[in-house]
């Protein structure tokens, strides 16, 4: 069963192991200085918007992370008591590895390197891998369910897709498949 957590559920679901990451080189341009607000991510990003978190996140770690469609995210750090909140950049590539570049002190990153529902953060020196807790990436059932048009085994070359949605509908899977 999948389901989405919010930030006050997940301080109170904490325990698990964490999986340590390399530091991805961030581009300058990208880890300097951010819009004034948030902008809408690539198609091939969107399919990775959703609740990703670590339970068992090592003191200051990123706990818990939403990344959203709009380009702004909420993260909670393990031990703090409320959500920070700012604003992410994303590799412009149409395939994996996806990075995602986060506005806040010193800025940090996080790496979607396959598509098994892990997002690899590190922030500080400390490094965590947290699950999605609601469907991300592609989803045949899902594409098929909100009247997707699946490409079977290759990617649509212009966004890196499985998944391929009619206008107005973009493919964000946390959201429930092809959705306005």
């Amino acid at each position: 069963m999948r389901f989405r957590v919010v930030p006050t559920l997940a301080i109170a679901t904490l325990g698990a192991a964490c999986t340590v990451c390399g530091d991805p080189a961030a581009p300058e341009a990208l880890t300097a200085t951010f819009p004034g607000g948030p902008s809408p991510p690539a198609p091939f990003v969107l399919q990775f918007a959703g609740a990703y978190e670590d339970v068992g996140a090592a003191p200051g770690a990123v706990r818990w992370l939403e990344i959203r469609r709009d380009g702004s995210y909420a993260a909670l750090d393990e031990g703090s008591g409320s959500p920070a909140q700012g604003t992410f950049l994303a590799s412009a590539s149409h395939d994996l590895p996806l990075t995602f570049f986060f506005d806040g002190e010193g800025g940090w990153v996080a790496t979607v390197t396959a598509y098994d529902e892990a997002l690899h953060v590190v922030r500080g020196g400390l490094s965590s891998t947290l699950r999605a807790t609601c469907a991300v990436g592609p989803d045949e059932a899902l594409c098929d369910a909100t009247h997707g048009a699946w490409t079977d085994d290759d990617v649509d070359p212009a966004t890196g897709l499985y998944c391929l949605c009619a206008p107005p509908t973009v493919y964000v899977p946390s959201e429930g498949g092809c959705v306005p």
